[in-house]
């Protein structure tokens, strides 16, 4: 029977799998037959594991198996887990000594878990023991970080005994790569039950085929440097991460100071345990340098390991010490491989040591990687970067480990490189503290190459406001041109400086200024800035340019920060302000006169007396509440410049503006422009209920401009008008009429539910069954189909059906049918 499993050798019976897989149903007898016997052995009754008549899982000892599990032991199986038993494994366990133990495993159908239990017959007799049972896998914690129990069976081919071991295990804690168990504690065959023990994580396939080093003293220049000088120290390539037990710190073995240890805290020989160690996976390594006893420091109970094993993303090495390096304080050994590896972790794993002693503690003080590349010259791995190769990438991950005294050099000469150079460059650098690569990300943020500039802008938001610092400072030396993308980034990551750089800086041509604008009023928004915003509204210093488009940069907002917002703008409109400024503070000031009766003045005066026109158009256009300008637009729309009498008409379009409901009428009848009529029309479109309105609008349906004919008809359907409906029938079916005519036509009776008009509607919409149909007959075609939609008249189904089954209807055309059909009724069906 084949398991989820390979350590599992299953021995259950053949025939009672496939009761469990079918779900057979026989006697009771039969629904308590064991899912797996253990046979007796020395001094051990035989077991039995099994589902009992009610499905329970149980456990039960007797002089010969099988046995019945009927009155067994429970073993506590979560609910979810016991209504699928059925996938369930079971296996016995060869522990030597003629001895047993049963392991099950179920797994959770909810998720990745696995209910594991490890049951066995005690020695002497007596019901069965449950040395452990529950949920294992990664279960707790956070991705990357999870943990969880672990039961692991291990096998040696070489042995016909196995072992069950029992612990924990981390996802971040792994032989690189190698699931391992940590805390182990091993079910020994004397007594079965479970002890701490010292195992080698490492599998027998890869121990028996790892190659084998002897490691060799070698002398080291550095340890004798001359008078004032420094000791030369390795590139630290590798950095410690994780160990299995620990007395000091993991990291002290990749610290780079050989006076600092790590010891496994097991004791004795240490076996199995490990240190894992990052690596730069673009860097060939040729060897490692180990120092086992530090010079000076005396670690207490500090052995030397006599071999141990060095374990790679895909290779394992077993390393033998040439002499008991305990008796040579400082000295360094060489472990020197058959050919160069690239990984992106190392392990060391401890296995025999020359003293095992109880207090004794496997120790090693420093373990650092040799690099294929040269890494001694810093200004040799700089020039290696231009070349783009695979000694280029090797380069940047050496210097990215030599830390800051190579992070400074990358600074000082990034412009010098290549593009490539200059790629690989920003990949160092992001390995160094943000206050100190923050300024080259500045300068990458002007690069000529687009993945330059795509790299440094999103490491320059991941550093937040530590970046803030060299954003500014690259706001006061970039030029005009480069300024607004800093100040952009500024923005974001901290917006109450922001407002206070960017001000000041708001002067320049319009395009310049309209990136700062909106920079300023990205950082406005954040609450963050509320105190900054209101220091620049009361800055007497500022230049007026930028204080004009400080206000125009909060938009609706600026009544938030009253009364500083009105005081800056009428500090601004006083002493006769030119054009320019008259003109950009309106709208502001429309934001602000509901608030302040001053402003309201100041835009009412533009509206109806400033001497430019355009001002007054701007006035009309900003003029956001009718109800405070209710004269002053009714006198606007007589204005002497067409334009701002367009304007005001337009500001008029709303319910609220029925006061001026004459005015706007008298513009449809007798204004000389037509697109003033149009926007006449289109006001009183939106204006409430008014028999003159209606008149007007009728009145105009002879208007000499097609323009606005459509625009009354499109406001006779929008205010349903129908009283107006025979003579929008007339002008439908009048083939003299302009065709925009009697498309608004079409959809104004369909706004007024004109069931008069189905059956012209219908014949121009039928019209498009024809693809070759001209623009004329299409246009009428649409606005034919969107009235019927609207009208749903009866049997609407049927009377589109030539649009929607014959050949060579346009797709268009069939997805208008199908949307007028699917569209919800405006109007009650016709009957």
């Amino acid at each position: 029977m084949k398991t989820a499993f390979p350590w599992l050798r299953t021995v259950t019976r053949p025939w009672l799998a496939l009761a469990l897989l079918t779900g057979l149903e026989t006697s009771s007898a039969a629904a308590a037959s064991p899912l797996v016997s253990a046979p007796a052995g020395k001094g051990q009754a035989a077991l039995s594991v099994g589902l009992d008549a009610a499905g329970r899982l149980k456990a039960a000892t007797c002089s010969t198996a099988p046995c019945d599990v009927t009155g067994g032991l429970a073993l506590d199986v979560p609910a979810a887990i016991a209504r699928s038993l059925k996938s369930a494994h079971a296996s016995v366990v060869g522990l030597g000594q003629g001895r047993s133990a049963v392991v099950l495993s179920a797994p959770d159908p909810r998720g990745p878990g696995v209910w594991q239990a490890v049951v066995v017959a005690p020695l002497g007799g007596g019901p069965a023991g449950v040395l452990f049972q529950g949920m294992t896998g990664l279960l707790h914690g956070e991705w990357g970080l999870r943990s969880g129990p672990m039961v692991q069976v291990v096998t040696d081919p070489r042995k016909t005994e196995r072992k069950i071991l029992v612990g924990e295990q981390h996802e971040d804690v792994t032989l690189c790569g190698r699931p391992t168990i940590l805390a182990p504690q091993v079910l020994l065959p004397d007594d079965l039950k479970l002890h701490p023990a010292k195992v080698q994580r490492l599998d027998s396939g890869e121990r028996d085929g790892a190659t084998r080093i002897v490691a060799q003293r070698v002398e080291d220049p550095a340890a004798a440097p001359s008078a004032g000088q420094e000791p030369a120290k390795p590139v630290p390539l590798l950095r410690a991460t994780a160990a299995s037990s620990a007395i000091g710190l993991p990291a002290a073995l990749t610290d780079g100071d050989p006076e600092t240890t790590w010891a496994e805290n097991r004791g004795g020989s240490g076996k199995g345990e490990f240190v894992v160690m990052t690596a730069p996976d673009s860097v060939p390594i040729v060897g490692f340098d180990l120092t086992v006893r530090p010079a000076q420091a005396h670690p207490q109970g500090g052995v030397a390991a006599r071999a141990f094993w060095l374990a790679t993303d895909k290779s394992v090495f077993w390393v033998t010490m040439p002499e008991n390096a305990w008796d040579h304080p400082g000295a360094r050994y060489r472990v020197s491989l058959p050919a160069p590896v690239t990984t992106g972790c190392v392990a060391l794993a401890t296995e025999t040591a020359f003293s095992e002693g109880r207090d004794a503690h496997v120790t090693f003080a420093e373990l650092s990687a040799i690099p294929e590349l040269d890494t001694s010259n810093i200004g040799v791995l700089l020039g290696a970067l231009n070349g783009g190769d695979a000694r280029a990438e090797a380069a940047a991950a050496a210097l990215s480990a030599m830390g800051p005294q190579a992070f400074d050099r990358v600074v000082s000469t990034y412009d010098q490189l290549s593009p490539d150079g200059r790629r690989l460059a920003l990949n160092v650098i992001d390995h160094a503290p943000c206050a100190q690569k923050s300024p080259l990300y500045v300068r990458a943020m002007f690069s000529t190459e687009p993945g330059e500039r795509t790299h440094a802008r999103d490491r320059i938001r991941r550093c937040g406001p530590e970046a803030t610092d060299a954003l500014v400072a690259g706001l006061e030396q970039a030029p005009a041109r480069g300024q607004p993308l800093l100040a952009s980034e500024l923005s974001l990551l901290a917006p109450a400086r922001a407002v206070l750089v960017i001000a000041p800086r708001m002067l320049g041509s319009s395009t310049r200024r309209h990136l700062l604008r909106v920079a300023f009023a990205q950082a406005s928004r954040s609450e963050q800035a509320y105190p900054s915003v209101r220091r620049v509204l009361g800055d007497t210093t500022l230049p007026t340019i930028a204080a004009i488009d400080v206000l125009r940069s909060l938009g609706a907002r600026v009544g938030a920060y009253e009364p500083e917002a009105s005081q800056l703008l009428l500090r601004l409109s006083s002493n006769s302000p030119d054009f320019r400024t008259r003109y950009l503070l309106l709208e502001p000031a429309a934001f602000l006169a509901r608030r302040n009766p001053t402003v309201q003045a100041l835009v009412s005066r533009a509206l109806t007396a400033d001497a430019s026109p355009y001002v007054r158009l701007r006035a009309a256009q900003v003029s956001r509440y009718p109800g405070l300008y209710r004269a002053e637009l009714v006198q606007a729309t007589s204005d002497a410049a067409s334009r701002v009498r367009e304007a005001a008409v337009q500001a008029l379009a709303s319910r609220a503006s029925s006061f001026a409901t004459g005015a706007v009428s008298e513009r449809l009848r007798k204004d000389e422009w037509p697109f003033v009529r149009v926007a006449a029309a289109k006001a009183l479109a939106e204006q409430g209920p008014s028999t003159l309105a209606d008149q007007s609008l009728g009145d105009a349906l002879d208007d000499q401009a097609v323009t606005v004919r459509s625009a009354v008809i499109e406001a006779l359907g929008r205010r349903g008008t129908r009283a107006q409906a025979p003579a929008l029938r007339e002008l439908l079916d009048d083939d003299e009429e302009p065709v925009e005519v009697r498309a608004s036509a079409a959809r104004a009776l369909g706004r007024m539910c004109d069931t008069q008009s189905v059956d012209s509607l219908v014949h121009l919409a039928l019209a498009l069954r024809d693809p070759l149909a001209d623009a004329s007959k299409q246009l009428l075609g649409w606005a034919a189909l969107e009235a019927l939609g609207r009208i749903q008249p009866r049997d609407l189904t049927g009377t589109l059906r030539p649009l929607l089954a014959r050949e060579g209807i346009p797709e268009g055309v069939k997805r208008a049918a199908r949307a007028a059909l699917r569209a919800a009724p405006a109007c009650r069906p016709v009957r």
